[in-house]
């Protein structure tokens, strides 16, 4: 499970990467086409981790007496990680709404809110590659704690939601734009 989880935050710097790249060229399109993609990853990672990971977690340290981290430690982690889950969703999606209401635009003034696009974007990334650090070095280690069966359970449901992409990604049997 933390071996396809933090692959996956490798696969979405990947994109990033790339996004970067067409905002230097000033590719509105590109621009678009991955922010897009880049996007449905994300909730795609979200999904798994809010829907699978995060409540096994907290039902393995719920029934925990002694140990640490304690469960409201944990507790406490998972609800400022669903947190920054919804701020990436909200802004990630008022970044979509803008590259659409941007096709209007003249050639200038695209240009001027691509840049103050990208301004706004790199906040949000930058609390993402903080957000990655803390689930790695927090929660994908007290997964390990789950049962050999809860965990096999678990790696397969998360497989699942890291590629149930929309429709629009998916290529000859392949989910996964590259």
């Amino acid at each position: 499970m933390k071996d396809l989880l933090t692959s996956d935050h490798r696969d979405v710097d990947a994109i990033l990467a790339s996004l970067f790249a067409a905002f230097e060229r000033k590719d509105a399109e590109e621009v678009g086409r991955l922010l897009d993609y880049f996007w449905a990853r994300l909730a795609a990672h979200i999904r798994a981790e809010d829907s699978h990971l995060f409540p096994a977690v907290l039902r393995a340290f719920g029934s925990r007496t002694e140990g640490e981290p304690t469960f409201e430690l944990v507790e406490s982690s998972i609800l400022h990680l669903d947190n920054d889950h919804r701020f990436f969703n909200r802004e990630l999606g008022a970044a979509v709404k803008e590259l659409f209401d941007m096709r209007e635009d003249g050639p200038e003034n695209r240009t001027k809110r691509l840049d103050a696009l990208r301004a706004k974007l790199e906040v949000v990334f930058s609390r993402l590659e903080l957000h990655n650090r803390e689930e790695e070095a927090g929660v994908y280690r007290w997964a390990k704690t789950l049962g050999e069966d809860e965990a096999t359970s678990l790696n397969a449901k998360i497989h699942q939601e890291l590629t149930n992409l929309p429709q629009r990604f998916r290529k000859a049997g392949n989910q996964r734009m590259r």
